[in-house]
């Protein structure tokens, strides 16, 4: 640490690892902002259009619209592909003289370091909702973001699961550790992880899920930051999800 601050460096710029500047912080949260509030609106106009209801999950009064869940998860995956698109863009043009987070990595096969935390935070994500439950403090307890309705329908399935396995782990750590977790990274990594965890969290739109997976988001940022590889966060997120889906085809 020392060293690299007498030679003016950031101290995360070891093994050609940069922090991104706060500029395409800015212009990445404003795009996924913005992507977010279109596509709701996109997928409101579709379901009209087509007839349907716009009931995306089960609820009392009935079960949720398979039409509508086909339109709601292909239009949620079109979103994270343009999200993908629209951070690479940002970045080429922002942050020309900063290594893109994927470059310097191999994608396969998996460290086993990132499989064990992986794997240890869905168990702690596990336990704490035991825990909320068995003291009944119902509101604290996280609400999974895809339900058994989607189990019902072989499209449904399919899209749900190209969405939490394959493009949502690349779209949200590019956004969430290589963008916010990076530019804030100078600010000190404990308030960064943190940071890039709650903004993480928030979007899940359930007050239940706010503490715990903002603490998955910065065991995320930790992994990003211990092996200084955007990929090994996105192995991290591919397990977390994939453990989700497959116990929810499981159980339903």
């Amino acid at each position: 640490m020392r060293a690299a601050a007498r030679t003016g460096r950031h101290p995360l710029s070891e093994e050609k690892w940069q922090p991104q500047p706060l500029l395409l912080l800015g212009w990445c949260l404003t795009l996924a902002a913005l992507l977010f509030l279109a596509s709701s609106v996109v997928t409101q106009l579709l379901v009209e259009a087509v007839g349907a209801d716009l009931r995306l999950q089960d609820t009392d009064d009935g079960e949720a619209d398979t039409t509508a869940l086909r339109i709601g998860l292909a239009v949620v995956l079109g979103r994270q592909l343009l999200l993908v698109v629209g951070i690479w863009l940002l970045h080429a043009r922002l942050a020309k003289n900063v290594l893109f987070p994927l470059s310097p990595t191999r994608w396969w096969p998996i460290e086993r370091n990132v499989a064990f935390w992986a794997f240890g935070t869905y168990a702690a994500v596990i336990a704490y909702s035991t825990f909320v439950s068995l003291f009944d403090i119902g509101w604290r307890v996280p609400e999974g973001t895809v339900g058994e309705e989607i189990t019902r329908d072989p499209v449904t399935l399919l899209l749900a699961g190209l969405l939490a396995v394959a493009v949502a782990p690349v779209s949200e750590e590019l956004l969430f550790r290589g963008v916010v977790f990076s530019a804030l990274s100078r600010y000190g990594i404990l308030l960064a992880a943190f940071a890039s965890g709650l903004l993480f969290a928030l979007p899940h739109l359930d007050p239940g899920s706010i503490l715990p997976f903002t603490l998955v988001g910065a065991a995320l940022a930790w992994v990003y930051y211990r092996h200084r590889s955007l990929v090994a966060a996105i192995h991290f997120h591919v397990l977390f999800n994939a453990v989700s889906y497959v116990l929810l085809m499981l159980t339903a």
